[in-house]
């Protein structure tokens, strides 16, 4: 994915907006990774699980980092796909 001028061609070349929040994927661990793992341990209690969760969750924003439109913050955006781990795993159980 490619910056031009506030937005961003997907791997099909269509145009979405990038917000002011930096998409960069090589600074999400610094920038929201305690973040994440202090939602993920109050959630799930264990502390391997809740490193698995982060870890998914940032291998998920990856792979869906075309579809992210800019509408919430890049840490609201990780902390909705944390969720979504946690309720999977939970619903795994």
């Amino acid at each position: 994915m490619e910056a031009m001028n506030g937005s961003a061609a997907t791997s099909k070349g269509h145009a979405i907006q990038v917000s002011a929040v930096d998409p960069d994927p090589a600074r999400w661990v610094d920038e929201h990774g305690d973040t994440l793992y202090r939602y993920a341990i109050l959630r799930v209690g264990n502390r391997e699980l809740a490193e698995e969760l982060v870890q998914e969750t940032f291998l998920a924003g990856l792979q869906g980092l075309a579809r992210f439109q800019g509408q919430s913050g890049m840490q609201t955006w990780l902390v909705g796909i944390l969720k979504h781990k946690i309720m999977a795993n939970s619903s795994q159980e």
